[in-house]
């Protein structure tokens, strides 16, 4: 029971936390490809931020992103980003915004950009699903152990116990 107090707790915040890692990671995704669409129909970073955040939708990284485009997108649109960057704390987003300081700069253009980061950001996802399949096999060994030891166990002692029983008769 004590150790089921101490590993049940802990397994429940790590798949919590792994599941918040992988909703940050569509949002970026997400993100990162509309701010694309919008960029490559001709539109400024400005007018491409104030165009997603005018699209519907909920959640924390929807918040974040009005509230600093309301509060930063006047002095410059790459200081949304790193805005969200800093707030989110994810590496994805500080390779972004590095594209696109790179691109302010005139390194590359915008759509190029957020095109490489896309794509970047899509080969780490399909990556780290990979890795979790490759994972679960090990990952679930101690459970299934856990499973079975116990049925393993009653099924060989169950003859052993009534033959014992059945030389007290």
């Amino acid at each position: 029971v004590g150790g089921a107090g101490f590993f049940l707790p802990r397994l429940a915040i790590g798949i919590r936390s792994e599941q918040a890692r992988w909703r940050n990671m569509r949002d970026i995704r997400d993100f990162v490809t509309s701010l694309r669409l919008a960029v490559s129909l001709g539109k400024t970073l400005t007018q491409s931020l104030q165009y997603i955040a005018a699209q519907p939708g909920k959640g924390v990284f929807r918040e974040r992103l009005c509230l600093h485009i309301q509060t930063k997108l006047m002095t410059a649109p790459e200081q949304v980003v790193a805005a969200l960057a800093d707030d989110f704390r994810v590496r994805e987003r500080k390779t972004l915004l590095r594209r696109v300081e790179a691109a302010r700069r005139g390194g590359l253009t915008y759509q190029e950009a957020l095109k490489t980061s896309a794509e970047e950001i899509e080969a780490e996802m399909t990556e780290a699903a990979i890795l979790g399949v490759e994972e679960a096999p090990t990952k679930l060994i101690v459970p299934m152990l856990l499973g079975l030891f116990p049925t393993i166990i009653v099924l060989l002692l169950y003859p052993l116990a009534m033959t014992f029983v059945a030389g007290f008769q």
